[in-house]
């Protein structure tokens, strides 16, 4: 439970965001605490340790909005790769389910990395165009309201990164629109 408050917190300790690179270090660590679990899942569900991960601290239920699911939708149609929709799918599941059920708890701000294939996550460190856009889309559950200061603005950090770290050419490419992500990422924003 600390760790993913160390990883969020980071940045702001910083006077500059990290990178692109710099952010897929941090979701790495947490993506490390999902392997741990997987190297003895039963040792790590006696101990106390379980009760942070299997409880999700309840925040105000959101309902998803349509233009939501509508731009999920357009980003999945838009996918070849089979790792890129799988981890798209797993994100639309993972709005629609726990996000919508408590968007301020804690454990969500970091689960999704945690549950992304290794070739999905390999695919992102490689920096394929497609698996940025779906990662982009991760930060309309970072965009959720949260009133916890280590929390906040992850939304912009994500997406600035991911603008920066997409060449031109790509960006021309797949019609990438770093205002209109920000628009995504704030969805639930007010909700």
């Amino acid at each position: 439970m600390i760790l993913p408050l160390l990883a969020f917190a980071f940045p702001h300790a910083c006077d500059d965001p990290p990178d692109f690179d710099g952010i897929l270090d941090l979701f790495s660590l947490l993506r490390g605490c999902k392997t741990v679990w997987l190297l003895n899942p039963e040792l790590v569900a006696a101990s106390p340790v379980a009760q942070w991960i299997k409880t999700t601290i309840t925040g105000h239920p959101i309902a998803t909005k349509p233009e939501v699911d509508r731009r999920f939708q357009i980003l999945r149609d838009s996918l070849k790769d089979p790792a890129d929709i799988i981890a798209t799918d797993q994100l639309i599941d993972f709005t629609r389910g726990e996000l919508a059920t408590s968007p301020d708890g804690v454990a969500n701000l970091g689960r999704w990395p945690t549950m992304v294939s290794d070739a999905f996550w390999l695919r992102v460190q490689n920096h394929e165009v497609d698996s940025l856009l779906v990662l982009s889309h991760y930060s309309v559950v970072l965009g959720t309201p949260s009133y916890r200061w280590w929390s906040s603005n992850w939304d912009s950090i994500l997406l600035q990164a991911i603008d920066k770290a997409l060449p031109e050419a790509d960006k021309k490419a797949v019609d990438w629109d770093y205002a209109a992500m920000m628009k995504f990422a704030n969805s639930y924003r007010g909700s």
